[in-house]
């Protein structure tokens, strides 16, 4: 947590708007892991004005509260929004996790064979 107040301060002087955006996002994760919910969600929209999505991290948030129906609706869209396959790869997985909560197998099993899909897709290039 240290390193990543550090990296925020650091990036701030002179401000860079996406690195920033990266850095708080990474803080928001420890803050969520460590059940600092508050916290993560500060910085994941503190995150989100620097131009950094806050996703798959504030889906998995909410998911954390206990607030699946609005975990579940975040990450789908921001799934349907994901500009290229290497976004879509890092929020599938949260898509699984979240199904998988929601008693949604199907759809976590659909997430997972997507996953394997573009992981080998990606692997090719």
């Amino acid at each position: 947590m240290q390193e990543a107040d550090r990296a925020v301060a650091w990036l701030r002087d002179p401000p860079h708007q996406s690195a920033i955006g990266m850095a708080l996002y990474q803080k928001g994760e420890l803050h969520r892991l460590r059940g600092e919910y508050k916290a993560a969600a500060d910085c994941y929209r503190e995150a989100n004005q620097f131009g950094h999505e806050p996703q798959p991290g504030l889906a998995l948030l909410r998911l954390a509260e206990g607030k699946t129906s609005v975990a579940d609706a975040a990450i789908r869209r921001a799934i349907e929004e994901a500009p290229d396959t290497v976004r879509l790869a890092g929020l599938l997985p949260a898509q699984v996790e979240i199904a998988l909560a929601a008693g949604d197998v199907p759809r976590a099993c659909a997430a997972a064979q997507r996953l394997a899909e573009v992981a080998a897709g990606l692997a090719a290039r």
